[in-house]
Protein backbone atom coordinates (compact mmCIF):
# COMPACT_ATOMS: atom_id res chain seq x y z
CA UNK A 1 0.00 0.00 0.00
CA UNK A 2 2.82 2.41 0.84
CA UNK A 3 4.41 1.66 -2.51
CA UNK A 4 1.27 2.66 -4.40
CA UNK A 5 0.89 5.81 -2.30
CA UNK A 6 4.53 6.76 -2.95
CA UNK A 7 4.21 6.05 -6.66
CA UNK A 8 1.03 8.13 -6.95
CA UNK A 9 2.56 10.97 -4.94
CA UNK A 10 5.69 10.90 -7.10
CA UNK A 11 3.61 10.93 -10.26
CA UNK A 12 1.54 13.90 -9.07
CA UNK A 13 4.59 15.87 -7.93
CA UNK A 14 6.45 15.05 -11.13
CA UNK A 15 3.55 16.28 -13.27
CA UNK A 16 3.34 19.46 -11.16
CA UNK A 17 7.04 20.17 -11.70
CA UNK A 18 6.67 19.64 -15.45
CA UNK A 19 3.63 21.95 -15.60
CA UNK A 20 5.40 24.71 -13.65
CA UNK A 21 8.46 24.42 -15.87
CA UNK A 22 6.31 24.61 -19.02
CA UNK A 23 4.52 27.74 -17.78
CA UNK A 24 7.79 29.43 -16.89
CA UNK A 25 9.22 28.63 -20.32
CA UNK A 26 6.11 29.99 -22.04
CA UNK A 27 6.34 33.21 -20.01
CA UNK A 28 10.03 33.53 -20.89
CA UNK A 29 9.29 32.95 -24.57
CA UNK A 30 6.61 35.68 -24.51
CA UNK A 31 9.07 38.13 -22.94
CA UNK A 32 11.64 37.30 -25.62
CA UNK A 33 9.05 37.85 -28.38
CA UNK A 34 8.18 41.26 -26.92
CA UNK A 35 11.86 42.19 -26.67
CA UNK A 36 12.47 41.09 -30.26
CA UNK A 37 9.56 43.24 -31.44
CA UNK A 38 10.94 46.24 -29.54
CA UNK A 39 14.44 45.77 -30.94
CA UNK A 40 12.98 45.39 -34.42
CA UNK A 41 11.06 48.64 -34.12
CA UNK A 42 14.18 50.48 -32.95
CA UNK A 43 16.21 49.08 -35.83
CA UNK A 44 13.75 50.61 -38.30
CA UNK A 45 14.33 54.14 -36.99
CA UNK A 46 16.20 56.51 -39.25
CA UNK A 47 18.88 58.95 -38.16
CA UNK A 48 16.38 61.78 -38.51
CA UNK A 49 13.92 59.96 -36.21
CA UNK A 50 16.63 59.59 -33.60
CA UNK A 51 17.55 63.27 -33.90
CA UNK A 52 13.92 64.15 -33.24
CA UNK A 53 13.80 61.93 -30.15
CA UNK A 54 17.10 62.95 -28.60
CA UNK A 55 18.28 66.55 -28.81
CA UNK A 56 22.06 67.03 -29.34
CA UNK A 57 22.65 68.35 -25.81
CA UNK A 58 21.64 64.94 -24.42
CA UNK A 59 24.02 62.89 -26.56
CA UNK A 60 26.56 60.89 -24.54
CA UNK A 61 30.13 62.15 -24.55
CA UNK A 62 31.34 59.22 -26.67
CA UNK A 63 29.10 60.15 -29.61
CA UNK A 64 31.04 62.07 -32.23
CA UNK A 65 29.91 63.34 -35.61
CA UNK A 66 31.87 64.20 -38.71
CA UNK A 67 31.87 67.80 -39.91
CA UNK A 68 29.41 66.92 -42.68
CA UNK A 69 27.03 65.36 -40.17
CA UNK A 70 27.35 68.40 -37.90
CA UNK A 71 26.44 70.69 -40.79
CA UNK A 72 23.39 68.62 -41.69
CA UNK A 73 22.18 68.65 -38.06
CA UNK A 74 22.22 72.42 -37.69
CA UNK A 75 20.21 73.63 -40.65
CA UNK A 76 19.08 76.81 -38.95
Amino acid sequence: MAFLFGAALGLVLGMAVVMVFARLENARAEQRRELAATVSSFSKLTVQDLRNFIPPEFYPSWVSFTQKQKLSICQC
